[in-house]
């Protein structure tokens, strides 16, 4: 999309943020949490693109008690009528449709590659330990230059981002993704791993 879903204001000052420092953001952010058999659940919202697009924000995480499995799932919606129209509006002015990204960055001690025939990341630790990265949906895998803050160091540190890139079908789209510490087979992002 291109777009960020909340802009700071001039002179808005490092660290936490109050919502004087923000010209434009979210009105209305939602959570709810839930505990299932094998793992911790919790759904949020925000609705940082409903004036511009008509569009709400919806990330959905489960994570495995042992914490060898994260589950996500991020997408777009259209949810009223007037979203509707909003989003109807932008979308005459776009005639190759809305493309969106959804993006993980990583820190620069991590050893990101393209794997599995471009369907997965592979993601070494400084620890030798290697986690996979995994997504289903109509979307693109790629690994993108980003960069790392911190307040130790003067400058930016170079690293990488997992980008998922996809475009907006109807009045809503989805991207789903899995992040786990492989042993024995991984769970592709649709198996029902989690038990309710």
């Amino acid at each position: 999309m291109g777009y960020a879903s909340a802009r700071l204001a001039r002179g808005a000052t490092r660290g936490n943020h109050l919502p004087q420092d923000f010209v434009s953001g979210p009105q209305i952010v939602e959570t709810q949490q839930s505990a299932m058999k094998t793992a911790e659940a919790i759904s949020l919202s925000h609705d940082g693109w409903r004036r511009t697009h008509g569009l709400v924000h919806l990330r959905a995480l489960q994570l495995a008690h042992d914490g060898s499995l994260l589950r996500g799932e991020d997408g777009l919606a259209a949810m009223t009528a007037t979203d509707r129209a909003t989003l109807d509006r932008v979308l005459a002015r776009l005639p190759g449709g809305l493309r969106f990204a959804v993006r993980f960055h990583l820190h620069p001690d991590a050893v990101a590659k393209i794997d599995m025939g471009g369907t997965a990341v592979s993601i070494q630790l400084p620890n030798r330990e290697t986690w996979v990265f995994r997504y289903i949906g109509e979307a693109v895998l790629s690994l993108a230059p980003s960069v790392y803050l911190d307040e130790e160091r003067m400058r930016p540190r170079a690293t990488k981002q997992i980008v998922l890139s996809a475009a907006l079908s109807g009045y809503g789209s989805a991207v789903s993704w899995t992040l786990a510490r492989p042993v024995g087979l991984l769970p592709a992002p649709g198996d029902d791993a989690f038990e309710d």
